[in-house]
């Protein structure tokens, strides 16, 4: 090999060594933005979702905020962040604000081969691992999912297709069952459960 052409190979050998080194500390990011409607098609709020993956550690944040009239006008919002650790729930906390207070805090937390949850008073243990959390909704179609863990709840909530992109997710605390549509992998629309409010989430972008 000539000189110059060996010169060249090793610049280009030391490029793709540094490129490689650094991409894979570069964490992975989507986002999406949903628009919120009352059962009534009025526009009350909107939820924002963003998750970043490095190679071993998940991050999810949504921020959910609407307003609805009850005996008086009401601004919900609720703020989530689950950890994934090796594909495992590591951590999740989510807080929710009834007029600017904290109304409500529920906790997950991995101690071990299982888990501790806690919401406001209520605590208990969840005894095996978590793998897929309604935090992973929006960005993972639940293909091949038989149920998911409610970090709201701090139970399983039972899956069923109903048919390509169509799923049913049962809550059984109260038997709500909400609807999630999806397109090319990711969450489209859901009809769900807000307490007794049932509410549309429709994908911005």
């Amino acid at each position: 090999m000539k000189p110059t052409h060996r010169n060249a190979f090793v610049k280009v050998c030391v490029f793709f060594t540094l490129f490689l080194a650094c991409s894979s500390g570069f964490a992975q990011t989507r986002s999406g933005l949903y628009a919120i409607y009352s059962d009534t098609r009025e526009l009350i709020g909107q939820l924002k979702v963003n998750s970043s993956q490095t190679d071993t550690v998940t991050k999810i944040s949504v921020v959910s905020q609407f307003s609805v009239q009850l005996v008086m006008r009401v601004n919900v919002k609720y703020v989530l962040s689950s950890v994934y650790h090796n594909n495992q729930l590591y951590s999740n906390s989510v807080i929710t604000y009834r007029n600017n207070t904290v109304n409500s805090v529920a906790k997950t937390v991995r101690a071990g081969s299982q888990y501790q949850y806690k919401k406001d008073d209520d605590e208990w243990v969840y005894p095996k691992a978590i793998t897929f959390a309604e935090s992973l909704l929006y960005f993972n179609e639940p293909l091949d999912k038989e149920s998911v863990y409610s970090e709201f709840d701090g139970v399983d909530k039972p899956i069923q297709k109903v048919k390509t992109g169509h799923y049913q997710v049962t809550n059984p605390v109260n038997g709500n069952i909400s609807e999630y549509f999806y397109e090319t992998g990711i969450l489209d629309r859901a009809l769900v459960h807000v307490s007794f409010l049932p509410l549309t989430i429709e994908r911005i972008h």
